[in-house]
């Protein structure tokens, strides 16, 4: 139940740094947009021409505020029926002409320009629960237990298993050797091997004459 519980935090985490990165990815998308808004309608209010021209485009970038704009903007005359496409402005008037700022930046850029302390630090808080967790677990495991061989382990965890910590010699041979003629010498040596690696920790094995081996606490 507690291992369901902190996975489900740790999914919780993950999902709100994943949300809040989106968020702040739009976020700056939005600012972006405002940033050029703001810049062309200066621009074009200083301006005393009816062109295009590169000092048009110098003094549209020296307006805006973002600094990774600025070479990456430009300005172009919108045609019938255009339609807004990537991280442009709002359509204004340079005389009688329809224009638009546009700003060609990467994916990347756009998420440099986000505000990433709340995806960061949902996502530190998940990475910080998972180391907590993992050392959690290794505190509680029983070091006795980390040191058992495989087939010592799979024994182990077979009698975990069973209803009342019991099983048959039989089905204990049928499991671990099942085209095996005769283990029992090997089952005699692996009890014998797991009861010796078992007498530190909180755990024994218990002979059940004529039936087979019962696991129980000490």
């Amino acid at each position: 139940m507690k291992s369901k519980l902190s996975s489900i935090i740790v999914v919780s985490l993950f999902l709100a740094a994943i949300f809040s990165g989106e968020r702040s990815y739009k976020n700056a998308r939005r600012y972006i947009v405002s940033d050029l808004n703001r810049a062309l309608s200066e621009t074009l209010a200083r301006i005393h021409t009816n062109a295009i021209t590169p000092d048009t485009i110098s003094l549209f970038r020296d307006n805006l505020t973002i600094p990774e704009l600025r070479d990456s903007t430009y300005i172009s005359y919108c045609l019938p029926g255009d339609k807004s496409v990537g991280l442009c402005s709002e359509i204004m008037m340079l005389d009688e002409t329809e224009v638009r700022g546009y700003a060609d930046i990467s994916f990347a850029s756009v998420l440099g320009i986000a505000d990433k302390r709340m995806p960061v630090a949902f996502s530190a808080l998940a990475f910080m629960w998972l180391l907590g967790s993992a050392a959690l677990t290794r505190k509680k495991q029983d070091p006795v237990l980390s040191q058992l061989t495989p087939m010592q382990r799979q024994l182990f965890d077979m009698l975990v298993s069973a209803k009342d910590g019991e099983l048959s010699k039989d089905d204990i041979c049928n499991a671990l050797w099942p085209n095996k003629p005769q283990p029992d010498e090997t089952l005699y040596s692996l009890i014998r091997h797991l009861k010796s690696s078992l007498s530190g920790s909180k755990y024994e094995i218990e002979s059940r004459r004529g039936f087979g081996y019962r696991l129980k606490k000490r």
